[in-house]
């Protein structure tokens, strides 16, 4: 009788479809660690933004380092494809700081694409997870979430009060 029980629970059993075909999909390797995709820094998201013609598409998570700043977008026009990833601030189990959202747009305009999220903010002023100064645009599609920010004012989104800035969810 032993014997049979284990012969059966070391039978494969079938994976249906539907389930092989998300597993393909997640970038986070195996139970072991060892096929996991590392996060990139801010550093290099900042880079990437400051050099990006028109848009961005994520292949990782990104997040910042206890020394980095907030991800400034200052110029022009700008597109981010999450792409099903997580832009964290590293600020939800700290105290605010200055300048502590996830984003600061100012002068600009910026279209977010999810899935993703963006997250992890924690300001002393204006804007958890996106700042939005004077003078920007921001559009938020296709399954962006904005949560686990925290702020004096907007603890997700904060536009500043002027006519130019424009938010669109």
């Amino acid at each position: 009788g032993e014997d049979n029980w284990e012969d059966a629970v070391q039978e494969e059993i079938p994976v249906p479809e539907e389930l092989e075909q998300s597993e393909a999909m997640n970038d986070g390797g195996d139970a072991a660690g060892d096929d996991q995709v590392e996060s990139g820094s801010f550093a290099e998201l900042q880079q990437m933004i400051d050099e990006c013609e028109e848009s961005i598409t994520l292949q990782k998570d990104y997040v910042a380092g206890p020394d980095d700043a907030a991800l400034v977008l200052g110029r022009g026009y700008i597109e981010i494809y999450l792409n099903g990833h997580i832009i964290d601030r590293g600020l939800a189990g700290s105290d605010a700081v200055e300048g502590g959202c996830v984003f600061d747009v100012n002068g600009t305009t910026l279209y977010l694409y999810g899935p993703g999220t963006i997250t992890g903010g924690n300001n002393t002023g204006d804007g958890g997870g996106i700042y939005v100064g004077s003078g920007s645009f921001v559009w938020l599609n296709d399954g962006v979430v904005i949560s686990g920010n925290k702020a004096d004012n907007g603890a997700g989104i904060y536009a500043a009060a002027s006519n130019t800035s424009i938010l669109m969810i």
